[in-house]
């Protein structure tokens, strides 16, 4: 992933106008929020036992972005990875 894929997944939301600033609410840290998708991206490249990441719920405010919880599956890393777990799907 690289930092226009994490704008542009972040962008892509449905919910994204809510994210900056609607109905007079102020917007928050986007940045904060594609750089967690940035490092979440890397782990699971430079880390090849992870399997699965679930990171929820993602606090995003104007201070930050905090993932309040997050769950990790690992598999043996001399098991071949499922082609279909090592995806982002947001």
């Amino acid at each position: 992933m690289t930092d226009v894929d994490a704008r542009e997944a972040v962008r892509s939301l449905r919910g994204s106008p809510l994210l900056f600033g609607y109905r007079g609410r102020p917007p928050v840290d986007v940045a904060a929020l594609e750089q967690l998708l940035l490092r979440v991206a890397r782990l699971a490249d430079e880390v090849p036992e992870v399997a699965e990441m679930d990171l929820n719920p993602v606090v995003v405010s104007p201070r930050g972005a905090v993932a309040v919880d997050v769950k990790v599956r690992l598999r043996r890393a001399d098991a071949p990875p499922p082609p279909d777990l090592r995806r982002l799907r947001t």
